[in-house]
This record gives structure tokens, sequence and C-alpha cells, in this order.
């Protein structure tokens, strides 16, 4: 894995209290840490989960242990856990940083766009160590992923069901693994400085994401009240792209509630479709 080699004594401004090299170990270090913590078969012992921080880990998450068990034990090519692609993906998450440095307003180190571009350098790196294309599409989604739910931890009122919708809409089953990769690498960020205010903040995200997911598949997935075929013959319209912006944004309609039967449905769309 030659690209790490660049990480070391690339540093950063705070809250990160290393380099992006020891930060990247660390992120390591604490995905070992919630997987044993949200395992199916976790059991307490004071020595590995008797402090503050698996505490809350425990409280928010645990009740989704079976869950995320099931996700990181899942093959996706035979004999392999998906549990080691998220150590590949904590590994290359902040993989071209040293790309994008900049400083910005009152000094403070940026490094805008990392994470597409690292996506982009573990998809190639996924291919010559012969990973799965399955493998790599997740991996890749999940790094380009990883800062979404701190940047809605960032806003001062929850994820809307609008954001919970796109968020998923736009990374389906990836979006488990985005969750995870985000809470590793903000504990890696803040280390033995993180304060239970920040951590909550940052769990009480993951909670909300990982809980439509998990338990209300209508605001992730909702049910189709009005198919293609049928929009096309309620408007009198063929095939083409002003179908998938109607279907697109009929079902984001459903996801945040504004939509909740067939007739509001075709109402729905004929407005839509009178707007366009």
């Amino acid at each position: 894995l030659p690209e790490l080699d660049r990480l070391k004594g690339e540093t950063q401004s705070p809250p990160h209290i290393y380099d992006v090299w020891e930060h990247t170990l660390h992120t390591v270090e604490q995905m070992e840490r919630l997987l044993k913590l949200l395992d199916r078969d976790y059991v307490h012992d004071n020595e590995g989960g008797g402090d503050l921080v698996s505490g809350l880990i425990s409280q928010r998450l645990g009740r989704y242990r079976e869950q995320i068990t099931s996700y990181v034990s899942e093959e996706l090519v035979p004999d392999r856990p998906f549990r080691s692609m998220m150590m590949m993906a904590a590994l290359f998450h902040d993989i071209t940083k040293p790309d994008h440095r900049s400083v910005g307003e009152h000094s403070k180190i940026q490094f805008i766009g990392h994470e597409v571009s690292g996506a982009r350098v573990f998809a190639e790196r996924g291919a010559i160590l012969r990973l799965s294309n399955a493998e790599i599409r997740r991996v890749r989604w999940v790094i380009e992923g990883h800062d979404r739910p701190w940047q809605m931890s960032k806003q001062a009122t929850p994820p809307s069901r609008k954001t919970i919708f796109n968020f998923w809409n736009t990374y389906a089953e990836c979006g488990v693994g985005i969750c995870l990769l985000s809470l590793a690498d903000t504990l890696a960020v803040y280390g033995h400085t993180i304060t239970p205010q920040t951590l909550s903040g940052r769990l009480e995200v993951a909670r909300i994401l990982l809980e439509a997911y998990w338990e209300h598949p209508d605001q992730v997935e909702p049910a189709v009240l009005l198919g293609g075929d049928e929009i096309m013959s309620l408007l009198g319209l063929p095939p083409g792209p002003k179908i998938g912006a109607l279907i697109a944004a009929l079902r984001e309609a459903q996801a945040v509630g504004d939509v909740t039967d067939r007739q509001q449905a075709i109402s729905f769309v004929e407005k839509q479709f009178s707007e366009l």
C-alpha cells in the first residue's frame, strides 16, 4: 500500500490532535473498537467497555448490534466478510489529503475534495489487489460519503426527513458503512480530547440515519404509488428524462410525508408537470 507513505508528517489543524498518518492508524483502531462494541455477541467488560465513550456508543447504537453484525459479516466474495473492507475504508479514507492541502481563514488547514479523490485512489488500489467489483464499489462509496454525517451534525437541527431520504437514496446500503466510518473518524480526530457533547451529537446523527434505514423503510424506499408507465399514460408523455424527474420528485414527496396515497400522488405529479 505505497500510497500510505505520503501521509506521514502531514499536519492538520485542531480539533485534529494527530497528523494524517497517525490519525489514519487511530481510525483503524477505532473502527475495530466500534465493531467490537456493536457486535451481536458483545459482552460488557470493565477493561474494554467501561469508559464513558464506549458507554455512549452502546447506549445510542446498541439496539442495532444484530443489524450491524450482519452488515459487516456479509461476504461479497466467499470467505471474506465485509468487516475487512471496513478496515480498508478506514485505512484509505484520508489517502489523498496531501493533494488537497490548503490554508483557509484563520490559518486553518483544509483538505477540500479529498473524499472523492480518495475514493478513486482506493478503487485503483483495490483493482491491483484483485478485490471484487462489489467490494470496490461499496468501499468507494463509503469513503466518498464519510464526511456527510459530520456535516449533518454541524447543523442547528437534526437531519430532516428530506435529508435522510436523500442520504439513503444516494448511498443505499453503503450508508451503513458511512455511519460507522464517520464515527471511527470522529473518535480518531479528537482522541482523548473528545467531549460527551461532541460525541453525542455525532452519535445522534448516526442513530437517526440508521433508525430510518432499519425501522422506517417508508422514509428510505417509499412504496410505488405511481409507476413510470402510469405517469406517461396520465400525462400523455413519451419515455424520457422528464418521467425520471417526476418519479424522483414523487419518491421524495412520499419519503417526507407530503404524499401518502395514490390520489395525492396523481395530484402531485400533475402539479409538478405543470411547473416543468
